[in-house]
């Protein structure tokens, strides 16, 4: 018998919603109640166990999620069995997010620099697992193990099928799904290479809307040139990534990622010597990142190339500057010398000061909203705190005050960059009166973007201060303004933060009937279920 809503585990753990009923291998969402916070749970029934590798996949899950700290995998936080000796709990930490097989089968077909940058996230997570010791093969890479947020961060779920390169116990089991598993693994191996094949068959459906299990076949060559409508680049990039011979694909993921990022650029692939690329540095991870440890040792994804920082008073000539994040040296533009350039910036530097903590930090000087997007996307883990990106983004809009495209991007980046932010809510509300029209240029999301992410985390920032009044304002003025220019995804964290408000405020029926419009009203939205959990919440005070 499955568990049900109320249902508690360990006396810790309480039922919220059924995921998943099956019979076997049942998921739930719950609230862990000593961390006040949401997970998943999931079940394995032994008594109904059809295949003892079941039960090895079910607990190789927990010994691998036990063994990683990166920002894109859920954290492990719980392996139990309970009083009966019969069942299995595996207890994960809840990541927001919709997975790419249900944005494609609600009909979503990203462009191929939404592919790109989903393709970036995802290689440098597999950077991250390879260059473990023992090296770490996730084995079943595909749309539906892969999860996207509001803010379009990637995850990468479900461990049970990854396996210890150098020790696979229990002898070779072929694990994997048709269609994007690689050929090798079909005889029982699995390189990280697999991973790689895997891939690249995930951005091939994503750019042609059908699974690569429909495609024909040449021999073991996946012929997918005629269903894709992109560069001749990326083509060529894919047609490695999928070659059926594991040698021929590239040689890491930190390889494929330097190729991808010319592909970005339009230009031919030409790939580095192997020394070039080594490098033994960790992902950042969300226990040991430190702030003065990471701004001085940076991110190196593309490795091996010479980490240099442009001065902090500007040259009056561009001079390149290498950037490890970056596959052609940055020109390091020099600052708008305007008398009104020069008044913004002393404002500014005023009002939104760096922290005490990180004035000797180096950050490389970016000159465009494109140039701090990369700079995001590099790297592959972040905590709260990321100190170089928070410098990077605060001297881009000190340089450039000009450039709204960059401003904006640099403003959001400040405030994501940070969390801890002495003026944070003072940086929101600054950005959201000063640009609150403002129209992102970027073709693949809605043009309100930015201002709707500025405007949810500003609305949480001022919940949590029970500056209720504050909210209901900013949002209703978005909301009546440029709602048809946000996505649905932003429009219910909006509602639900909206919600709140007017419940806090004691607008209990209000609050009811906004979350019910929000439902129904934006459906492509991966935040339903905090809506209900919100609406639940409401109902029962």
């Amino acid at each position: 018998m499955n568990l049900v809503p109320n249902d508690k585990l360990k006396n810790r753990y309480q039922i919220e919603a059924v995921l998943n009923p099956s019979p076997l291998n049942p998921t739930y969402s719950a609230i862990d109640i000593e961390r006040n916070e949401f997970v998943v749970i999931k079940e394995l029934k032994i008594e109904v166990i059809d295949d003892w590798k079941r039960l090895e996949l079910f607990e190789r899950e927990a010994q691998t999620l036990a063994n990683l700290d990166h920002i894109g995998i859920p954290r492990l936080i719980d392996h139990f069995r309970d009083e009966t000796e019969t069942r299995l709990f595996l207890v994960v930490e809840k990541i927001s997010g919709i997975s790419l097989a249900q944005m494609l089968n609600k009909g979503w077909r990203p462009t191929e620099a939404a592919v790109i940058q989903i393709g970036r996230q995802i290689l440098s997570l597999l950077d991250y697992l390879h260059r473990l010791n023992p090296p770490v093969v996730h084995r079943d890479i595909k749309p539906s193990n892969i999860l996207r947020s509001a803010d379009e961060t990637i995850s990468l779920v479900d461990f049970g099928a990854a396996q210890y390169l150098l020790h696979p116990e229990g002898g070779r089991t072929v694990v994997g799904t048709f269609g994007y598993m690689a050929p090798e693994q079909f005889a029982g191996k699995a390189e990280p290479a697999s991973d790689l094949y895997s891939l690249g068959a995930t951005m091939i459906h994503m750019l042609s809307g059908r699974s690569p299990a429909e495609m024909p076949q040449s021999g073991h060559d996946l012929q997918f040139q005629e269903y894709l409508a992109c560069s001749r680049h990326m083509i060529n990039w894919l047609k490695i990534m999928v070659d059926p011979r594991l040698t021929h694909r590239f040689r890491s993921a930190r390889e494929a990622l330097y190729a991808l990022e010319q592909v970005a650029e339009g230009k031919t692939m030409r790939l580095p010597e192997p020394e070039s690329l080594s490098n033994t540095a960790q992902a950042p991870s969300k226990k040991a990142m430190k702030i003065g440890v990471f701004a001085l040792l940076g991110v190196s994804l593309l490795g091996g190339l010479l980490y240099l920082f442009a001065p902090k008073s500007p040259k009056p000539e561009a001079k390149p500057v290498q950037h490890a994040c970056f596959g052609v040296p940055l020109l390091n533009l020099p600052a708008e010398k305007t008398a009104e350039a020069e008044s913004f910036r002393k404002e500014f530097s005023q009002r939104f000061p760096i922290p005490l903590a990180w004035e000797k930090v180096m950050a490389p000087h970016l000159s465009s909203a494109e140039e701090l997007n990369t700079l995001w996307r590099c790297k592959s883990s972040r905590n709260s705190a990321d100190a170089e990106m928070f410098i990077a983004a605060r001297q881009a809009v000190l340089d450039f005050p000009s450039k709204d495209e960059t401003v904006v991007k640099g403003l959001y980046y400040m405030v994501f960059a940070y969390d801890a932010y002495a003026q944070r809510i003072d940086l929101e509300r600054y950005t959201l009166d000063k640009y609150f029209y403002f129209q992102s240029s970027e073709t693949y999301d809605k043009p309100a973007k930015e201002i709707a992410s500025i405007t949810t985390h500003l609305a949480q920032d001022l919940n949590k201060k029970n500056l209720y009044a504050e909210t209901i304002e900013r949002v209703q003025h978005l909301l009546s303004e440029r709602e048809k220019e946000i996505n649905d995804h932003q429009l219910q964290t909006l509602s639900r933060e909206l919600a709140r408000a007017y419940w806090k405020t004691g607008n209990k029926n209000k609050a009811l009937k906004l979350i019910e419009h929000a439902l129904k009203a934006y459906p492509e939205g991966s935040w339903k279920q905090s809506l209900l959990d919100l609406r639940k919440a409401i109902e029962g005070s």
